[in-house]
């Protein structure tokens, strides 16, 4: 069902509240493989409506038009999903209180995409909200590091770790920096749009012999067997130097007489 507001651009400024199709997704959110995410959800539907025989919904995969067959990812009507969802999603939001929020457990690189909701109260009440929400599975960690490194001026490499699987919390460790000079190390919490990500910054002051060093940052899941590291190898630049070069002046008449003799040979 189109509302108004879509088919008719210019009654925007009648501000007609009756017609409200919006669902509330974070835009990005990522996840660790075979880890799980939940994606929050939250939908609005127009006021004069009443769902016949309760509120029901449908999440899609990859776009949002049902005609073109997209993969289903959950239906709450019947338990018929597509293969690579089968048992790994479950609705954590209560439908009839327009709480649409999913979760996915098991989730592996063939899941990254987009995802859709569809809400569906009976009849020709259904509408696929075009606002999606879209994932991203990492195999390792990602390490924020600055384009140049620079000797003798501090560094600092900060290490990402997606945090929205509520079965299971992140911890992050840095590997290979018992030879680094005075390592200091900090943790923080990002939370952004219902999405959340641990980070932990590694500060240090690189020398010249530290160029080509390894460093590493490892993430893992206590009480659980999965690891994921991602591994940087430092590129050091010199920074730059003033030379001063006080040449004496009987040094510099010799060199003189002798290119003038060579010259007059």
């Amino acid at each position: 069902m189109w509302c108004l507001e879509l088919l008719l651009p210019l009654l925007l400024i009648i501000n007609d509240a009756r017609c409200q199709w919006n669902v509330w997704v974070p835009r990005d959110i990522s996840a660790m493989t075979n880890s799980c995410v939940v994606i929050p959800c939250t939908f609005m539907y127009p006021s004069g409506i009443r769902p016949y025989r309760g509120t029901h919904g449908i999440w899609y995969f990859g776009q949002p038009y049902p005609q073109l067959f997209p993969p289903v990812v959950f239906k709450s009507r019947t338990d018929v999903v597509h293969e690579s969802y089968k048992g790994r999603t479950k609705l954590l939001g209560d439908l009839n209180q327009r709480n649409c929020t999913l979760l996915i457990n098991n989730i592996g690189a063939e899941h990254s995409g987009k995802y859709y909701f569809r809400a569906d109260l009976g009849g020709a009440n259904m509408y696929t909200y075009p606002d999606f929400s879209e994932l991203k599975v990492l195999d390792q960690p990602n390490i924020d590091v600055p384009e140049e490194i620079v000797s003798d001026v501090s560094l600092e490499l900060t290490c990402y770790a997606p945090d929205n699987c509520p079965e299971m919390t992140p911890e992050i460790q840095w590997m290979y920096i018992d030879y680094l000079p005075d390592p200091e190390i900090s943790s923080d919490f990002l939370e952004d749009g219902n999405t959340a990500v641990l980070s932990s910054t590694l500060t240090f002051t690189p020398r010249p012999m530290h160029n080509g060093q390894l460093l590493g940052c490892r993430v893992y899941y206590p009480n659980t067997t999965q690891v994921y590291e991602r591994l940087i190898s430092l590129d050091i630049k010199y920074s730059p130097r003033s030379v001063w070069v006080n040449v004496s002046s009987e040094v510099m008449e010799g060199q003189l007489c002798d290119a003038a003799l060579r010259g007059g040979q």
